[in-house]
């Protein structure tokens, strides 16, 4: 006979499990955003990170869950605010290392696995660890946006997407780039490469402080890529820009914020344009932490290089 004690443990069963689903949904996929440029209302910038305790002991290696309740708190300490800025962009200084690390250690041969684990002995070095999971992909891997490194070999005539990021005194940041294996990219590859950093570029000189989205961003840059002379299968470019352009950082790597409400002074965000053409093999992503400033956006960390003349002389260099 069914009785209540029986209905009461069924019910408690079930709830228990809808909770493990929960949190598996919650913390599962750190590029999931990729599949969509829509964020919750959740408006969140550098000053709202005082709200947050550092030691709360989250140090767990995926940034944690933001707990900003949707309150706008402008009236945060400029100390405290220039000491959170430096947070994250410490955090981006040390994953700057990892891909200086990598662009030494290019050559044909390695393995996906090979470069990921240099990368996370990099932040062993520096007292720092993954935000995420890293995501290296050579070859018809660099098209893959999810793509986890698997113990495939890098050839020469390959470019390799590096997608990184360190967790350093509970900031998170988030840097990508795009290497030939060779270390010089082929004409075609070249000319992918440079409409993507083209591409970053005039979003930056696009974004004005509360005037622009990180919406308005993601649709300037998809029609700067239509507005390409350069094609693919008989596409217009921005046929191959598959995911948003760039989401709110901070202690989380994928910040709760609204993309459709004007960035402020203050927030932090990602700008990571790219390109994946599946028929040739080319996948290029590009991806920098900047924060809105009285005069516009800036890149926390510029010494990262991006440029091709110099990435080809970085890599190329003993």
């Amino acid at each position: 006979m069914f009785t209540f004690r029986k209905f009461l443990f069924v019910l408690g069963t079930f709830c228990a499990l809808l909770l493990v689903i929960g949190c598996g949904q919650k913390t599962s996929g750190h590029k999931n955003y990729l599949d969509s440029s829509t964020r919750s209302a959740n408006t969140h910038h550098f000053g709202d990170l005082k709200t947050m305790n550092p030691d709360d002991g989250d140090d767990d290696g995926d940034g944690g869950e933001s707990n900003d309740d949707g309150a706008n708190n402008d009236d945060g300490n400029p100390d405290e605010i220039r000491d959170e800025m430096t947070g994250v962009q410490q955090a981006a200084v040390i994953t700057g290392k990892a891909h200086f690390t990598v662009m030494k250690m290019l050559k044909a041969g390695i393995t996906e696995t090979g470069v990921a684990q240099k990368i996370d002995e990099v932040y062993g070095q520096n007292s720092a660890r993954d935000c995420f999971g890293s995501i290296v992909g050579t070859g018809p891997n660099s098209t893959d946006l999810h793509h986890s490194p698997g113990n495939i070999q890098l050839k020469n005539g390959e470019v390799v997407v590096v997608d990184i990021g360190a967790t350093f005194n509970s900031y998170c940041s988030d840097v990508t780039r795009t290497y030939p294996v060779n270390g010089k990219f082929t004409p075609r590859q070249r000319e992918i490469y440079q409409l993507v950093l083209d591409a970053q570029k005039a979003a930056v000189a696009y974004g004005k402080p509360g005037k622009t989205s990180l919406s308005d961003l993601d649709r300037f840059v998809r029609e700067f890529f239509r507005k390409s002379s350069i094609t693919a299968d008989g596409q217009t470019m921005d046929h191959f820009f598959s995911h948003g352009l760039g989401h709110f950082v901070g202690r989380v790597v994928h910040d709760s914020g609204d993309t459709s409400s004007p960035l402020r002074e203050n927030d932090p965000f990602t700008l990571e344009p790219g390109l994946y053409i599946e028929s040739e093999e080319i996948g290029v992503r590009i991806e920098d932490d900047f924060i809105m400033t009285k005069d516009g956006i800036k890149n926390l960390v510029p010494e990262t290089p991006s440029d091709v003349d110099t990435i080809e002389r970085l890599i190329n260099e003993d």
